[in-house]
C-alpha cells in the first residue's frame, strides 16, 4: 500500500548508501512514504510540461519532495509513521532486520514522549531536538558498521540497549521561563534622574 509503503526515492538512496557501504544519516523530511511523497508532488505547483526536452541530469536534480520538519509542525503520529516509513526501506534493503528498527524506534518515541509533572520545571525534547538526537545516534551505528565492520543490528542493538547515549540525548530539559511583559521606563522623561 502507498500508505505504508517508502517512497522510491527514499528506497533509492538506501540501496544506493548500501551499494557503495557509504552510510550517511537521512534526514527526516526524505522519509516519506509513496502516497506522502506524491501528495507533495501533486501540491507543487506543475513546471511548464517539455518532456522531451528534458535532459535526465534535470529531472534527476529537480529538488526532492521533503517534509516540513519544524517545532509544532509534526505530530507524534506523523513522527511515527516516518519511523516506520524508514525502518521499512532499511529492511527492504537488507540492511538490517525490521525487528531491530523497531526496537530502535519504539524506545526513542518512548523517551522523547515521556511526560513530566507541572511542578519539576521539565520538559520533553522538541522536534528538532530530537532529530538531532537521532542524526547523533545514527551517526554512532554508522561508525560501528563502517570503522569495526560491525552489523546494523548489532550496532542498532548497542546503540538502543547497551550506550546510554540515547537516554542522555533525549533527556528532559528545563522549561523555558514563560516570558511577561516587562514594564517600559521611559528614559527621556528625566524622572529619577540627579541632575
Amino acid at each position: 500500500l502507498p500508505e505504508n509503503s517508502p517512497s522510491l526515492r527514499l528506497l533509492s538512496m538506501v540501496v544506493h548508501q548500501k551499494q557503495k557501504m557509504d552510510f550517511k544519516w537521512i534526514p527526516w523530511k526524505f522519509r516519506l512514504t509513496a502516497a506522502k511523497c506524491d501528495e507533495l508532488l501533486a501540491a507543487k505547483p506543475q513546471k511548464v510540461a517539455r518532456a522531451e526536452g528534458l535532459q535526465l541530469h534535470t529531472i534527476l536534480m529537480d529538488e526532492p519532495p521533503a517534509m516540513e520538519i519544524a517545532n509544532g509542525a509534526i505530530g507524534m503520529h506523523a513522527l511515527r509513521q516516518m519511523f516506520e516509513t524508514f525502518s521499512f526501506a532499511m529492511s527492504m534493503a537488507e540492511v538490517a532486520h525490521l525487528s531491530s528498527w523497531k526496537g530502535y524506534y519504539l524506545k526513542f518515541l518512548s523517551l522523547m514522549t515521556h511526560r513530566y509533572d507541572v511542578d519539576t520545571g521539565l520538559r520533553s525534547p522538541t522536534i528538532l531536538e530530537a532529530q538531532a538526537a537521532d542524526k547523533a545516534l545514527m551517526n554512532i551505528a554508522i561508525d560501528l558498521v563502517t570503522e569495526r565492520s560491525w552489523s546494523w543490528d548489532d550496532a542498532l542493538y548497542e546503540v538502543t540497549h547497551i550506550r546510554a547515549d540515547m537516554t542522555l540525548l533525549l533527556q528532559p530539559r528545563p522549561k523555558l521561563p514563560k516570558t511577561t511583559a516587562v514594564p517600559r521606563v521611559d528614559t527621556f522623561s528625566g524622572k529619577g534622574n540627579s541632575q
